[in-house]
């Protein structure tokens, strides 16, 4: 994850400063606690977080509110959080409610989904679409007639929050609660990256490797991009946080 994060980020802004922020475990605090720190000691213009905790329908309002509140923090000094929206779709709910990612639903971060680079059938060149893999069976231990589906198998996540409301910037979307992705970009494994593994002293390249993880350092990696032309300054006085 960490080769991943860092190596891609590197990849869009090679210019850019970049620190990896280790939280102390696995639970809601430590990631808070993560997220404090990297606010109160200005680690960084631009943080990916190629994490979540629980589905919106899961977590219920008080974690969602101690989230918001170390997020809105780092809002207000101008720190931007990027969080991956999750690789299941609706994590199997069958509706967009209740499957917004935690805490990338939060008011105060911008929800990063996935996309797939396909070729354009019966033409030239590709297109970008929303990721979401399907499999059928074909053969097994002989040709399958009807073919034997198994569903979807990696998807962007994203959905409508049941605890946040809708901002006004989404207002002409159904429902009533904000919804996820903000943005999206490469995440379908089928198209997607290699990066390089260091294990033992020895080096290997893992192809194919994708899911909003990667979508999450692209992204920030341009919004680095974006602040430098903003700030008029050179490349290497941006910082990428991962």
């Amino acid at each position: 994850e960490i080769a991943l994060d860092v190596q891609w980020a590197h990849a869009i802004a090679p210019g850019a400063k970049i620190l990896v922020v280790a939280a102390a475990g696995q639970d809601n605090e430590d990631f808070q606690d993560a997220i404090r720190y990297i606010t109160n000691h200005n680690l960084g213009n631009s943080v990916s977080d190629s994490w979540e905790v629980d589905t919106d329908i899961v977590a219920g309002p008080l974690e969602q509110k101690s989230f918001d509140q170390v997020l809105a923090l780092a809002a207000a000094k101008g720190i931007s959080f990027q969080f991956s929206t999750g690789d299941g779709g609706d994590s199997g709910l069958g509706t967009p409610q209740g499957a917004a990612g935690v805490p990338s639903d939060s008011p105060h971060a911008t929800a990063v989904g996935g996309t797939a680079i396909l070729n354009k059938v019966g033409a030239s060149g590709t297109e970008t679409l929303g990721w979401g893999d399907t499999v059928v069976y074909l053969s097994a231990g002989g040709v399958l007639d009807p073919p034997s589906p198994l569903g979807l198998v990696g998807g962007g996540g994203g959905g409508e929050s049941l605890y946040f409301a809708k901002p006004s910037w989404q207002k002409s979307l159904p429902g009533k609660g904000r919804q996820t992705p903000d943005i999206s970009a490469l995440a379908d494994p089928y198209t997607g990256v290699p990066i390089v593994i260091t294990s033992n002293g020895k080096q290997v390249v893992e192809v194919g490797v994708g899911g909003t993880s990667l979508a999450s350092p692209i992204f920030t990696a341009i919004w680095a991009i974006a602040n430098q032309d903003r700030k008029s300054t050179r490349l290497n006085s941006s910082h990428i946080t991962i």
